[in-house]
């Protein structure tokens, strides 16, 4: 049987995996193909920025980024696939993470002694209603 890497994806519906996860595109050496398909998106830094920005806002769909874009979600996912663009959504996704625990650590005294007073409360209503 091939590598399940290199099989469609309707191919992979019938197929017993271990995990439900599928694996990313095979990158050719050259990068110009990923699974046999070519690859046409090549934005310039200020475009490939826009579309980050973009694939970031959790109000837009991957179909209006690749429509803004002029491109198709296949293209952007190929994009994606590429060493030097995965680097960088993955520093992104590590300083994002940074920020957020940052944030939670900030504000985790204020949201436990909010958290206590509400029980506090409620316990008191609780006890005048029994």
């Amino acid at each position: 049987m091939r590598n399940k890497a290199h099989l469609p994806y309707a191919a992979l519906a019938n197929t017993p995996l271990a995990c439900n996860v599928f694996t990313m595109p095979v990158l050719s050496a050259t990068s110009l193909t990923v699974n046999g398909a070519p690859r046409s998106f090549d934005p310039t830094p200020a475009q490939a920025a826009a579309v980050i920005a973009a694939f970031a806002d959790p109000h837009r769909s991957l179909a209006d980024i690749a429509a803004e874009h002029d491109t198709s979600i296949e293209q952007l996912s190929l994009w994606q696939a590429l060493p030097h663009v995965q680097a960088s959504l993955d520093a992104i996704e590590a300083f994002a993470a940074r920020r957020i625990r940052m944030q939670s650590a900030q504000v985790l005294p204020l949201a436990i002694a909010t958290l206590e007073e509400a029980l506090r409360s409620f316990q008191h209503e609780e006890s005048r209603v029994l």
